[in-house]
Protein backbone atom coordinates (compact mmCIF):
# COMPACT_ATOMS: atom_id res chain seq x y z
CA UNK A 1 0.00 0.00 0.00
CA UNK A 2 2.76 2.41 0.91
CA UNK A 3 5.43 0.98 -1.37
CA UNK A 4 6.05 4.27 -3.17
CA UNK A 5 6.31 6.39 0.02
CA UNK A 6 9.85 6.65 1.31
CA UNK A 7 11.01 7.37 4.85
CA UNK A 8 11.76 10.98 3.94
CA UNK A 9 8.12 11.58 2.96
CA UNK A 10 6.89 9.88 6.14
CA UNK A 11 9.09 12.15 8.25
CA UNK A 12 7.80 15.23 6.40
CA UNK A 13 4.18 14.11 6.97
CA UNK A 14 4.90 13.46 10.66
CA UNK A 15 6.48 16.91 11.12
CA UNK A 16 3.59 18.57 9.29
CA UNK A 17 1.08 16.70 11.47
CA UNK A 18 3.02 17.68 14.57
CA UNK A 19 2.92 21.34 13.55
CA UNK A 20 -0.78 21.28 12.59
CA UNK A 21 -2.14 19.14 15.43
CA UNK A 22 0.36 19.82 18.16
CA UNK A 23 2.09 17.30 20.40
CA UNK A 24 -0.96 16.71 22.63
CA UNK A 25 -3.44 15.77 19.85
CA UNK A 26 -1.05 13.90 17.53
CA UNK A 27 -1.16 10.49 19.35
CA UNK A 28 -4.99 10.49 19.33
CA UNK A 29 -5.08 11.38 15.63
CA UNK A 30 -2.61 8.61 14.80
CA UNK A 31 -4.66 6.13 16.83
CA UNK A 32 -7.89 7.10 15.02
CA UNK A 33 -6.17 6.93 11.62
CA UNK A 34 -4.82 3.45 12.32
CA UNK A 35 -8.25 2.29 13.52
CA UNK A 36 -9.83 3.62 10.32
CA UNK A 37 -7.23 1.85 8.15
CA UNK A 38 -7.69 -1.42 10.08
CA UNK A 39 -11.48 -1.21 9.73
CA UNK A 40 -11.24 -0.45 6.00
CA UNK A 41 -8.87 -3.39 5.50
CA UNK A 42 -11.21 -5.70 7.44
CA UNK A 43 -14.20 -4.57 5.34
CA UNK A 44 -12.27 -5.16 2.12
CA UNK A 45 -11.08 -8.62 3.15
CA UNK A 46 -14.61 -9.50 4.35
CA UNK A 47 -16.07 -8.43 1.02
CA UNK A 48 -13.46 -10.47 -0.83
CA UNK A 49 -14.21 -13.57 1.25
CA UNK A 50 -17.96 -13.11 0.81
CA UNK A 51 -17.62 -12.80 -2.98
CA UNK A 52 -15.36 -15.83 -3.09
CA UNK A 53 -17.83 -17.88 -1.02
CA UNK A 54 -20.80 -16.82 -3.16
CA UNK A 55 -19.08 -17.39 -6.50
CA UNK A 56 -17.26 -20.64 -5.66
CA UNK A 57 -20.23 -22.97 -6.39
CA UNK A 58 -20.96 -21.29 -9.74
CA UNK A 59 -17.29 -21.41 -10.77
CA UNK A 60 -16.97 -25.04 -9.70
CA UNK A 61 -20.02 -25.95 -11.78
CA UNK A 62 -18.67 -23.99 -14.74
CA UNK A 63 -15.38 -25.86 -14.42
CA UNK A 64 -17.22 -29.19 -14.59
CA UNK A 65 -19.27 -28.12 -17.63
CA UNK A 66 -16.45 -26.68 -19.75
CA UNK A 67 -14.14 -29.16 -21.42
CA UNK A 68 -10.57 -29.28 -20.22
CA UNK A 69 -8.06 -27.85 -22.69
CA UNK A 70 -5.93 -30.41 -24.48
CA UNK A 71 -2.31 -29.89 -25.32
CA UNK A 72 -0.95 -30.66 -28.75
CA UNK A 73 2.85 -30.79 -28.51
CA UNK A 74 3.26 -30.93 -32.29
CA UNK A 75 1.52 -27.56 -32.81
CA UNK A 76 3.25 -24.43 -31.58
CA UNK A 77 1.94 -20.87 -32.08
CA UNK A 78 5.05 -19.77 -33.98
CA UNK A 79 4.66 -22.61 -36.50
CA UNK A 80 1.04 -21.73 -37.25
CA UNK A 81 1.66 -17.99 -37.66
CA UNK A 82 2.95 -16.47 -40.87
CA UNK A 83 6.26 -14.58 -40.73
CA UNK A 84 4.78 -11.07 -40.68
CA UNK A 85 2.41 -12.06 -37.82
CA UNK A 86 5.27 -13.38 -35.74
CA UNK A 87 6.97 -9.97 -35.91
CA UNK A 88 4.07 -8.40 -34.03
CA UNK A 89 2.31 -6.67 -36.91
CA UNK A 90 -0.83 -8.03 -38.52
CA UNK A 91 -0.45 -5.90 -41.67
CA UNK A 92 3.20 -6.82 -42.15
CA UNK A 93 6.22 -4.56 -42.30
CA UNK A 94 5.62 -0.97 -43.30
CA UNK A 95 7.41 0.75 -46.15
CA UNK A 96 10.00 3.40 -45.27
CA UNK A 97 8.75 6.98 -45.44
CA UNK A 98 11.13 7.86 -48.30
CA UNK A 99 9.56 5.22 -50.61
CA UNK A 100 5.99 6.42 -50.01
CA UNK A 101 4.46 8.46 -52.83
CA UNK A 102 3.99 12.14 -52.11
CA UNK A 103 0.79 13.63 -53.59
CA UNK A 104 1.66 17.21 -52.72
CA UNK A 105 4.31 17.59 -55.43
CA UNK A 106 2.04 16.66 -58.35
CA UNK A 107 1.08 19.30 -60.85
CA UNK A 108 -2.65 19.97 -61.04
Amino acid sequence: MFSNIGWDKIVVLFVAALVVLGPERLPGALHQSLQFLRRARDYASGATEQLRDELRPALDELGRVLPQPTRHPDIAPRIVMTPHESEGSIAGPTAPASDAPDDRDEDV
